[in-house]
């Protein structure tokens, strides 16, 4: 799904990933300057979007991808099993 790219989407989803594998998006001590920092560096991100090398995405795709949480279906599941929340993935369509 995403063929086309040629960069490594994973550069736009840090805060997203972090996430998943700590379960907060960041790791410094509440009220410090550097969680201050970290949350201002985020908010001007969703706002005015994020450029990484020579590819930018918009703030909203920027929210989308990294604090968004959406029901997904997890392949191989058997109906009546419910769902699970999860970030969605960045496909090259969504670049376009």
């Amino acid at each position: 799904m995403d063929k086309g790219l040629d960069f490594k989407p994973e550069l736009f989803t840090i805060a997203a990933d972090t996430y998943n594998k700590t379960g907060s998006y960041t790791q410094y001590p509440y009220g410090s300057k550097k969680y201050r920092t970290f949350w201002e560096e985020e908010f001007n991100r969703c706002i005015n979007g994020y450029t990484v090398e020579k590819y930018h995405i918009t703030g909203d795709n920027y929210f989308y991808l990294n604090y968004y949480r959406m029901d997904i279906i997890v392949e191989g599941s058997e109906g009546g099993q419910g769902r699970s929340e999860s970030f969605p993935k960045f496909l090259s369509k969504q670049y376009e």
